[in-house]
């Protein structure tokens, strides 16, 4: 919102990691909303291949940056949710 900025968000082209899919629970529940798995979430204007060559690590181009505030996943909002240390709750 701060940004003025949304974005495309192709959920095929995020990735999963191992164990998660033999975990039994909801997997794109917890790819989208969980809290024990961490990745750095950026913009770039270089490849994924130039990019993960500079970076020495694998990097992957999951959507693109759009006007305005709508996040899209597949074409269809997605709601912020998730753990919010500021709520009463905690939960979004």
């Amino acid at each position: 919102n701060a940004s003025r900025c949304g974005a495309e968000i192709e959920r095929e082209r995020i990735p999963i990691f191992p164990g998660l899919l033999e975990s039994g629970l909801g997997t794109q529940d917890l790819v989208l909303n969980g809290g024990e798995e961490y990745a750095l979430l950026f913009t770039s204007s270089l490849r994924e291949s130039e990019l993960s060559t500079r970076v020495k690590r694998p990097v992957y181009a999951i959507g693109r940056i759009t006007a305005g505030n709508d996040v899209l996943l597949n074409g269809q909002p997605l709601q912020a949710r998730g753990w919010d240390h500021f709520s009463r709750g905690g939960e979004r």
